[in-house]
């Protein structure tokens, strides 16, 4: 940890105004895309903004009760769907190749790890989180750093007591423990999020910085400091309360959930209040910045609070030398800052079909509760006015006994209904929605509208799939690959002692046979060696349950011709039918094979009956000679391999 930077020195002044200098220039950017931004999220959490008007003045929704038909979700959940299962379904999630023979056992072991990391740190969610950051906004960001979490656990010991050893005491001991040291991927609200204007964000490895903001509470950051995250001195300088801004400032999620904005008042004296941390990853010369003699570029951590209060100053501790974020965009757009979003292209359309809905249904009301012309001096206005269930509408005394005052006192407003055909735009509308986005029924798991063959549904199923693979590779290759390489880059660096992982399915044998209770053990010497993740083409994993009856064929087929079996032995092959019968059961739906089996119990027979057999003659006593022979029994030796010379002098050829 470097030397904290006192407050009132003058390099500390410094240094904040470089922070904010760099993160206020890349928040202008970004605030561009605030607006659509936001648009996104009314859209997926079908929210009406009453006050929202158009180019003319003129009231967006102006109905009593309006529905959002939810297309951007469907969409979405289709989108996230898909990307799920290319990415989280099979295993390994990072799959790794050596770059030569010699460094494949180490890449299998790698993949068994970072398997193992993505399941203690929930790595499931976090690509969740992140695929639906690139469909909602076009954007999304992922933070790779490496932690240690420790905990206290007790130890209970028995100590003897004098004459007593059997009832001895019971001494409990508390240890500290390493219970996960590995890569930790933190989302980041692509709101709060500040790269470096400069760079697109497709091409975010040329970025000189990138910066994001979070909340968090002064006795976190307190107990960070204690952990030497921060510098302790500088922390206790930070103000009290300054209303920080909180993550996402510009976001108006609270408002679309219908939640009011958190109370930002200190709720005692004790209270601290939240803090704002502005973090900053960027590459710099440290002789130039006044952080030290090195004249080289280098990775470095700043990180500001309340926008006053240096609480960090320190270089990487990662060998790649590279900014610590992933970032994947909606589309690879190597000339563009920022693009489009998924939201984004089908947000007129899904309006468009919203207020086609809305406009027929106001029609159906307009039908149902219809506009009168009524003469009052015929009518009781009271009445009409306050109309109730099973009530009455009096006439005016003078017209009493008149039975043609009803037909004279109102009449009907004559409407045409033009909101007829509404439900047939609607349907054109979701046509388009599906020619834009390849989001098809059978890819939501709806019936077609018109009866179609399996060959026809297959084949909407493959060309719409070719799209969808066409944004998965993309993100493979933008985002999912350098995740995978910083995680094992940051593992063959930092990874200290040994850890359990779950064997994979995919598991070679030789692996297999280190497993113990179907758990591997991978040390860092398991490690070295040269290797990349191997490229993703974005292709959905074939469904075992889809293939069981042909693994089923293929058993029966094995088994009733062994010939084939023998013709595997010739070639040096032996194949395990049990294994094979027990991948058939799998792809069948059954998950607890072993279960079905029962170990045998070794069987003892007792001392005299052994004795018996072997004065029988039965059983021969066990010796000191090799594997339990009797002593001095000579072994045949291997025959010795011949010399051509050796071979010629006894008149033969060489063996």
């Amino acid at each position: 940890m470097t030397e904290p930077i006192a407050v009132n020195d003058p390099q500390h002044r410094k240094l904040q105004e470089a922070i904010l200098t760099r993160l206020d220039r890349s928040r202008r950017r970004m605030k561009d895309r605030y607006t659509a931004w936001n648009d996104a999220d009314a859209l997926l959490r079908c929210y009406v903004d009453k006050t929202k008007v158009d180019d003319d003045g003129i009231k967006q929704s102006p109905y009593a009760r309006d529905i959002v038909i939810p297309y951007s979700y469907a969409v979405q959940q289709i989108y996230l769907t898909y990307l799920m299962a290319v990415f989280t379904a099979k295993e390994p999630t990072f799959p790794i190749q050596g770059y030569g023979p010699e460094d494949s056992k180490s890449a299998e072991a790698a993949e068994h790890v970072l398997a193992y990391q993505m399941d203690r740190m929930t790595g499931m969610l976090m690509l969740y989180a992140f695929f639906q950051d690139v469909l909602r906004y076009g954007l999304g960001v992922m933070k790779v750093t490496w932690e240690e979490e420790q905990t206290t656990i007790v130890k209970r010991m028995s100590v003897p007591v004098l004459l007593q050893p059997l009832l001895g005491a019971e001494r409990v001991k508390h240890e500290t423990v390493t219970m996960y040291a590995g890569n930790r991927i933190t989302p980041i609200d692509p709101f709060a999020y500040f790269p470096d204007p400069s760079v697109p964000q497709g091409q975010i490895e040329r970025a000189e910085f990138i910066g994001h903001h979070i909340t968090r509470n002064l006795s976190d950051i307190r107990q960070r400091a204690r952990d030497g995250v921060y510098w302790r001195e500088n922390v206790e300088k930070i103000t009290p309360w300054m209303q920080p801004a909180t993550e996402g400032e510009e976001s108006r999620r609270d408002e679309y959930l219908k939640m009011t904005t958190a109370d930002q008042s200190p709720a005692d004296a004790l209270d601290r209040g939240a803090v704002r941390l502005d973090e900053l990853n960027l590459m710099l010369v440290p002789k130039e910045w006044g952080l030290g003699d090195g004249e080289n570029l280098e990775a470095w951590w700043l990180t500001l609070a309340n926008r006053e209060v240096l609480v960090r100053a320190e270089p990487s501790i990662y060998q790649h030398g590279k900014l610590n974020y992933v970032v994947g965009t909606f589309g690879y757009d190597p000339h563009a800052f920022l693009t489009d979003s998924l939201s984004g292209l089908i947000d007129g359309l899904q309006a468009a079909t919203s207020w086609l809905y809305n406009a027929r249904m106001q029609s159906v009301r307009a039908t149902m509760n219809p506009t009168m012309f009524i003469d009052p001096s015929i009518f009781e206005m009271e009445d009409l006015e306050h109309p109730e269930p099973g009530g009455y509408i009096r006439l005016k005394p003078e017209y009493y006994g008149r039975p043609d005052a009803i037909r004279q006192g109102q009449a009907p407003l004559q409407f045409t209904d033009a909101t007829s055909r509404h439900f047939e735009d609607m349907a054109y509308h979701r046509e388009m929605i599906q020619f834009i986005t390849a989001a098809t029924d059978p890819q939501a798991g709806v019936e077609t509208q018109t009866r179609r063959t399996l060959g026809e549904v297959q084949n909407i199923l493959l060309q719409s799939g070719r799209r969808l693979q066409l944004l998965a590779s993309q993100l493979a290759a933008q985002a999912i690959r350098p995740l995978g390489r910083m995680m094992l880059q940051h593992t063959q660096q930092l990874l200290q002692a040994p850890v359990w992982t779950r064997i994979l399915g995919s598991a070679s044998t030789e692996l297999m046979a280190r497993a113990q209770g179907g758990l591997l053990q991978v040390s860092p010497y398991d490690l070295q060696g040269m290797f990349d993740l191997k490229i993703q083409d974005g292709t959905l994993p074939p469904d075992p349950s889809r293939f069981a009856e042909v693994w089923k064929e293929i058993f029966v087929s094995l088994v009733q011709n062994p010939m084939i079996l023998q013709a595997f032995q010739q070639q040096g092959k032996q194949l395990r039918i049990d294994m094979l019968f027990k991948h058939v059961v799998e792809t069948m739906g059954v998950r607890n094979f072993d279960q079905f089996f029962e170990v045998g119990v070794p069987q003892v027979q007792p001392d005299q009956q052994v004795m018996d057999q072997v004065r029988a003659g039965n059983y021969v006593p066990p010796g000191a000679g090799t594997n339990g022979a009797p002593a001095g029994t000579v072994w045949p030796s291997a025959p010795m391999a011949q010399t051509p010379e050796m071979a010629m002098q006894s008149g033969g050829m060489p063996q």
